[in-house]
């Protein structure tokens, strides 16, 4: 699952915006290097988000 926060073997945040949102440097094999935006939000904080478009959000 590549979403989830594991700390000590994910790519470093190397920067959150004035939303909290968190990015991460990639740099590809052809050399070329990218800002990933990479968020990790809580159980809570997807069901929150989704609440008024999904029917039932729960843990699985």
């Amino acid at each position: 699952m590549g979403n989830l926060f594991v700390a000590g073997s994910n790519w470093p945040i190397t920067r959150t915006d004035e939303q909290g949102n968190t990015y991460q440097a990639r740099k590809l094999k052809d050399g070329s290097s990218h800002e990933v935006l990479k968020n990790f939000p809580s159980p809570a904080e997807l069901r929150a988000a989704l609440s008024g478009h999904a029917e039932d959000p729960r843990d699985r």
